[in-house]
């Protein structure tokens, strides 16, 4: 298996500026995991894909914390393990736990990514930190990575082919990077850096998001518009009435990789438009062109700093190290 990124989707690119919608008022904690919830088995569907007609705000963070629970029970198992350290009892165990919690986090991920709202933030902020110690629980065990390492040590008698020496390599690789060899005065430190870390990238996030949708055009002459759809217009419209500015249009930031907008440039009245500086302590960075307002949709980020589990499965999509990737 593979365990979720540290960084509640810690995604900063543009698919989730500005994708979020109302949503019914946060309960108080997560409601108790039952058989019933949409997660608590695989879905029938084909390649697996989420039951989205069955999947409700309310099922996420209960799914999240049973999934993190039975992870913790089955890691468990694997550590205390009498039988000497092997291939299947240590490696492909690893693979195979936390199946529940790869479930939930991928559709929790990926929704709060592109379609987001209040109750999965305030999820998103609750289950960070969480999240972070339960990775460090596991990469930072000591029992479970001397089964690794004794793997790894005798990886070139054991008779293994070359995905499997591959694997065996990875999972030692990533448990040394997740902090495996540290004096237990560091490891301690580690968990406290990843424990805030967590909570920041989770925080700016949400900041970057407000941001986003608080920075916008906002016109009063339908003439500036020239150049766009009637759809997008319209859309305009409906965004300018949603903030109470009966007869304007407002033009919000957009992906400049997936624009709403037309092929077209827009008016020349429309291009010499800027929006608005975003709130104090929130930085964002604006292309600079001369085509048009549409060039000042926040960029792509240059740099991540997500850390994610080396905790891997053939079967996911998810980034296989946990590491800091930065281009700045």
């Amino acid at each position: 298996m593979r365990l979720p990124k540290r960084c509640l989707a810690l995604a900063l690119g543009a698919t989730l500026l500005g994708c979020d919608r109302a949503s019914a008022p946060a309960s108080a904690g997560a409601a108790p995991f039952s058989g019933s919830n949409p997660f608590a088995s695989a879905s029938p569907l084909l390649y697996q894909a989420p039951p989205f007609d069955r999947i409700h705000d309310a099922d996420y963070q209960p799914a999240v914390e049973e999934g993190m629970r039975r992870q913790l029970a089955e890691v468990a198992a694997i550590a205390s393990d009498t039988a000497a350290p092997g291939f299947d009892n240590t490696i492909v165990a690893l693979e195979r736990s936390g199946a529940l919690l790869t479930r939930a986090f991928k559709v929790f991920n990926a929704m709060t990514q592109a379609n987001t709202d209040d109750t999965l933030q305030r999820v998103q902020t609750e289950e960070a930190p969480r999240l972070a110690a339960h990775l460090d629980a596991i990469l930072l065990n000591d029992a479970l990575f001397r089964r690794v390492r004794s793997v790894y040590e005798r990886r070139a008698d054991l008779g293994f082919d070359s995905v499997q020496t591959f694997l065996v390599e990875r999972y030692y690789r990533d448990f040394v990077r997740a902090g495996a060899l540290l004096a237990e005065p560091d490891k301690a430190r580690l968990r406290a850096l990843n424990q805030e870390e967590s909570r920041l990238a989770t925080d700016f996030q949400n900041r970057l998001l407000a941001a986003t949708k608080a920075g916008a055009v906002v016109v009063g002459d339908k003439n500036e518009l020239d150049g766009l759809s009637d759809a997008d217009i319209a859309a305009a419209a409906e965004a300018a009435r949603e903030r109470k500015l009966d007869g304007k249009w407002l033009l919000s930031l957009q992906n400049r990789h997936r624009r709403p907008c037309g092929t077209g440039p827009c008016g020349n009245g429309c291009s010499s438009r800027r929006p608005p500086a975003p709130s104090a302590g929130t930085r964002m960075t604006r292309g600079r062109s001369s085509s048009g307002w549409r060039s000042c949709a926040p960029s792509a980020p240059s740099c991540s700093a997500t850390r994610v589990s080396p905790l891997m499965s053939s079967t996911t999509g998810w980034p296989r190290h946990r590491t800091r990737r930065s281009s700045c």
